[in-house]
């Protein structure tokens, strides 16, 4: 079944990971290792909402009204309007103003393409960033008419942009975000499966195909940077297994782009979220 859903060289390291796990119990995370992200002060200043209304776009309601809705999903409280030709603005009431901190961050150490934040506030109970528009279209969408030409200069500029992150110095003692919040959602039980040998890195969080935008046959950019930050070297690995659905050919994609495997990791991984998150196989 395995070998069916993920392909062979999938099912050969899945099978080294279940090893690497029953040989290696000593490997596992010492809890207390993360629990440094929850007192740690930002290690950037964090941007004062105040201060960005005062010097930023703010978008009307007429412009809300009349946007373009990029959200993608119909039921999601956060929207995602597209208002004109050059400018995006992400709403929600509970939208994490963590991803502009993270959107300055990436734009100040890296090359990689991302949105320049153009405003971000909190009006009348919604928060709001307002973002330049990238024109582009998903990998997710686009991946089967790709040429194998676009596919492999498209995982060798995300390998060169996955360098460049996981090349930012770390602080020291900080698994977490940019501005010194805490890990993502369920990390007590993260933080049992994990190893301690690795390295922690810059890490985007949620590496899914439908966050990279694409055009021409390379990336235009890379989206939704609310979940960055410093991380074991696995972890967006893990995640873009997880978000790439399995297929064999987005496993060599991944393997391509990181440079190597971790995959007794991504095999905790997915037995969590599939296993106990969703409540079964």
């Amino acid at each position: 079944m395995l070998r069916m859903f993920f392909g062979k060289g999938f099912c050969l390291g899945f099978m080294a990971g279940v090893a690497a796990i029953f040989l290696a119990p000593h490997l596992l995370l010492d809890l207390s290792i993360l629990s440094t992200a929850r007192t740690r002060s930002g290690i950037m200043q964090h941007l004062d909402s105040r201060e960005w209304l005062q010097r930023g776009r703010e978008v009307t309601d007429d412009e809300l009204s009349q946007g373009g809705d990029l959200t993608g999903h119909t039921h999601s409280k956060r929207k995602i309007l597209k208002i004109d030709s050059t400018t995006v603005v992400k709403l929600s009431p509970n939208l994490d103003m963590a991803e502009v901190d993270n959107l300055v961050f990436i734009r100040s150490h890296t090359t990689i393409p991302v949105p320049r934040v153009l405003n971000a506030y909190e009006k009348e109970g919604c928060r709001y960033i307002v973002m330049e528009f990238i024109d582009g279209e998903n990998l997710k969408g686009v991946w089967p008419k790709l040429s194998v030409e676009d596919r492999e200069s498209i995982c060798s500029e995300l390998h060169e942009y996955l360098f460049q992150m996981r090349n930012i110095p770390a602080p020291e003692a900080l698994i977490g975000s940019v501005s010194g919040g805490p890990a993502p959602v369920h990390q007590d039980i993260y933080e049992a499966m994990h190893r301690t040998d690795h390295e922690i890195v810059f890490s985007h969080g949620d590496l899914a195909f439908h966050n990279i935008l694409v055009r021409d046959g390379h990336i235009a950019a890379i989206l939704d940077w609310e979940y960055a930050g410093w991380y074991p070297e696995h972890w967006d690995f893990c995640q873009s297994l997880q978000f790439f659905g399995g297929i064999d050919e987005h496993y060599q994609f991944a393997k391509k782009a990181f440079g190597k495997t971790y995959l007794s990791e991504a095999l905790m991984d997915m037995w969590f979220t599939r296993g106990v998150k969703h409540g079964g196989w």
